[in-house]
């Protein structure tokens, strides 16, 4: 999965708050696995692995504020 644009809110993906301009890859830990869904918004991204790490029974990686 790549992201670019406004990262203001952390939505991208990508650890930070800064904006990407071009494409970047998402990097995910390879021991959860590959991004079987994704959901994205002006203000979030959601996206959910094989083998996740839970959190309140949710396999979500990314979110913002």
């Amino acid at each position: 999965m790549y992201s670019w644009g406004s990262g203001k809110y952390g939505q991208l993906g990508h650890a930070t708050r800064l904006d990407e301009r071009y494409p970047r890859k998402v990097e995910v830990d390879r021991a959860i696995g590959p991004f079987t869904q994704v959901s994205c918004g002006d203000r979030h991204t959601a996206a959910v692995t094989r083998k996740c790490r839970r959190i309140d029974n949710t396999c979500l990686l990314y979110t913002s504020d």
